[in-house]
């Protein structure tokens, strides 16, 4: 997969977004960026990264995702292959449920998902502190932002099964439980049980979260 590196973005995720509806780009390829003025995060928000940041977005046409991936549950496997990447070079990282990066008690990574219907494409956005700053918390292991990028491209490419991925996602998830998340409210997880599709069940109601 040919990757296109800027220095500066607005948002590697609106600028792949603009590009693939007006026909300038056109899957496989990656947007990355050293820094971002106006990332997206999730619920509308936007994703602040630290000074020193992996920030990149991606296409992908819906026949090449795996085929027991429901879409509402791309988040969750396109972050988990990354935080699978950092554990296998030394990282204490965990994944918490449906899109983000922790080490400790601090966020460092998040996943975004956005659907061109028109294109049926599905757009993924990436970011990781590589460094800290007050609010968030940075890596906790030294990596070169492009040697890892290149990692991950790599495996992403190989396809690997959901059924693996929730498989390993299912051990950890006891984690998750003492967070709470934004679902259609602020929900607390304790008493959530994961199902196998990615979905959640919290009193007796399936919850999806497509970021």
């Amino acid at each position: 997969m040919e990757i296109y590196w800027f220095d500066s973005l607005p948002s590697t995720q609106t600028h792949l977004i603009e590009n693939i509806k007006n026909g300038r780009y056109s899957a496989p390829l990656c947007i990355a960026a050293n820094m971002q003025s106006g990332g997206l995060g999730s619920r509308g928000n936007s994703w602040e990264s630290t000074d020193d940041a992996l920030l990149f977005s991606f296409p992908i046409s819906l026949k090449m995702l795996p085929k027991d991936l429901k879409i509402e549950s791309a988040s969750i496997y396109f972050m988990y292959l990354l935080k699978e990447l950092l554990a296998k070079r030394g990282s204490k990282s965990w994944f918490k449920w449906p899109n983000d990066i922790y080490i400790g008690d601090k966020k460092v990574g998040g996943c975004i998902t956005s659907f061109l219907g028109a294109q049926k494409t599905l757009i993924c956005g990436i970011g990781l502190n590589i460094k800290a700053d007050p609010t968030y918390g940075e890596c906790d292991i030294k990596i070169d932002k492009k040697t890892l990028l290149n990692e991950y491209l790599s495996i992403f490419s190989a396809s690997p099964e959901w059924k693996q991925i929730f498989i390993n996602f299912e051990v950890e998830f006891l984690k998750t439980r003492e967070y709470a998340a934004h679902l259609s409210s602020m929900e607390c997880l304790e008493n959530a049980t994961l199902n196998s599709d990615g979905s959640l069940t919290i009193e007796d109601k399936k919850v999806f979260s497509l970021r």
